[in-house]
């Protein structure tokens, strides 16, 4: 039974999993500032994790209406990802000001090491805090099951696909990162959103989820390595 169902009866349990969060930053920049060729523009955010983690991002042309990464508002494109040094913010927007909220979380079996993190974000960055706690009196949404899978380049051409068989009766939320290219962790592309394919060397995917399982398809570049990681979560809640 989904999460939603019974709200009010929820709890926080130590016997659940949940996502482990290593920043928080919600705030603006100016999008004709950071252009990267073509229609491309990206802000970014250096941080101190030494290593990638997942990214979840909302983004805004206004201040009141947001979207989340991977889609489009009725003009612009958005995107994020993060290597060992860095988060990306990427839009199509040529002007005025990108409004953005990012949360990432921490990757449990991206090497053999799970130091303990303090954040250190761009001190030119008003008011971010150095630390996340965890706030019991939140209900966060609980993981069913995460894994990281590594899988293997299907051909130019081709589209390979992987299936995790959940088997909860209903549609629950997932969340999907993968290695679109060697060091960089990017979330699913939008499912058909291809703004972002750059270079021969990225991977693509896309995925389904029905009352029973989760699909996941992927597609190399011409120049793809000949395997690549993926992490997949999905959740208590629908």
């Amino acid at each position: 039974m989904p999460q939603s169902a019974h709200a009010s009866n929820i709890n926080f349990s130590t016997a659940f999993e949940v996502d482990k969060i290593c920043s928080i930053l919600s705030n603006t920049f100016t999008a004709a500032a950071y252009n990267i060729g073509g229609f491309a523009y990206q802000y970014t955010i250096p941080h101190n994790l030494t290593r990638p983690a997942f990214c979840d991002a909302l983004f805004s042309a206004n201040g009141t209406t947001f979207v989340p990464n991977g889609q489009n508002d009725t003009s612009f494109a958005y995107e994020c990802y993060s290597d060992s040094s860095n988060f990306y913010l990427l839009t199509t927007a040529n002007s005025g000001t990108i409004y953005y909220k990012l949360v990432s979380t921490w990757i449990d079996n991206f090497d053999a090491t799970n130091p303990l993190i303090t954040p250190v974000f761009n001190a030119t960055l008003p008011s971010v805090n150095n630390t996340v706690n965890f706030d019991s009196r939140k209900n966060y949404q609980k993981v069913f099951k995460q894994n990281m899978v590594t899988l293997s380049n299907p051909g130019v051409g081709n589209t390979g696909t992987f299936t995790f068989n959940h088997n909860l009766g209903y549609n629950p939320n997932y969340k999907i990162f993968f290695e679109s290219q060697a060091g960089q962790v990017w979330p699913l592309f939008g499912n058909g959103n291809s703004t972002w394919l750059y270079n021969g060397t990225q991977y693509y995917c896309t995925a389904t989820v029905n009352s029973n399982a989760l699909t996941i398809q992927y597609t190399p570049g011409a120049t793809s390595a000949s395997t690549f990681r993926l992490w997949y979560r999905v959740y208590y809640d629908s």
